[in-house]
């Protein structure tokens, strides 16, 4: 929000595609899943492409998140070098902290460890290898990693000044 991106989730392509579903963890990665399969992955540059067809012209988007290496190179083939893949990651210890004091409208499974039991979630990892840009975030904030990403991706502009840094 802070430099004017629209945030789309594909959690929310899976509900518009199957509205019955149930709002919780084990239902959501089931049912992506099975698109994937299905699909290849294309199914979220389908989805991707009827959200941009509602906008009123073209517009940064921030989609969050993929799981799955078919769905990367879907969203390549249809946008190319538009597209910024920025892997974000954590250790387990950090991770599991994250998942247990998250705030979502959804119902999560008891623990990280049985979220990870998923094949998707625990190959997510993977998928650093086809990033154009890596961060690890365990002694991050959130303000922290939208600053690095954001001058990843030449929000802050890309002036080149002289500087010198003493540690």
């Amino acid at each position: 929000a802070e430099f004017g991106f629209h945030h789309v989730k594909t959690r929310d392509f899976l509900t518009e595609r199957w509205q019955e579903i149930q709002l919780e963890r084990a239902a959501l990665q089931a049912f992506g899943e099975t698109l994937d399969r299905r699909t290849g992955g294309k199914w979220v540059a389908e989805d991707l492409e009827k959200f941009f067809r509602t906008l009123a012209g073209p517009s940064l988007t921030v989609l969050d998140s993929v799981r799955h290496p078919g769905q990367i190179n879907a969203l390549r083939e249809a946008y190319g070098r538009k597209i910024i893949h920025i892997h974000l990651e954590a250790d387990l210890a950090e991770l599991q902290t994250r998942y247990k004091h998250r705030q979502t409208d959804i119902k999560e499974l008891a623990s990280y460890l049985l979220a990870q039991k998923n094949k998707t979630e625990r190959t997510v990892n993977r998928l650093s290898d086809l990033a154009d840009v890596v961060i690890e975030t365990d002694r991050c904030t959130p303000e922290d990693v939208l600053i690095r990403v954001a001058s990843h991706i030449g929000c802050y502009g890309r002036e080149c000044l002289r500087l010198v840094d003493v540690l």
